[in-house]
């Protein structure tokens, strides 16, 4: 796990239940890293910093583009700036 994924699933803890989807090494390849779920939706969070030169795969866009067409929001996370945005987003629930 990343710097900024763990900073990301600290400050989210105070607003949602949240987890690591690649913590185990289980799963289906391409999801989002993170699973966000709130009392009244899901949203799932890409972590992109420099270490994947913020870019995501062509099989990472297919899945974010299967997760918006089932009615969920996919959330790309670069930055601490980006962090504090997701997280008011959520507290908020402007989305």
């Amino acid at each position: 796990m990343t710097k900024l994924q763990t900073d990301l699933l600290k400050a989210l803890k105070h607003v949602c239940l949240a987890w690591s989807n690649n913590a185990t090494g289980f799963g289906m390849r391409g999801i989002p890293d993170v699973t966000v779920v709130t009392n009244k939706r899901i949203f799932f969070i890409e972590v992109k910093d420099e270490r994947t030169k913020d870019k995501m795969s062509e099989l990472q866009e297919f899945r974010k583009q299967q997760i918006e067409e089932c009615g969920h929001f996919v959330f790309v996370c670069k930055n601490k700036e980006d962090i504090n945005f997701i997280v008011q987003c959520i507290k908020w629930g402007d989305l």
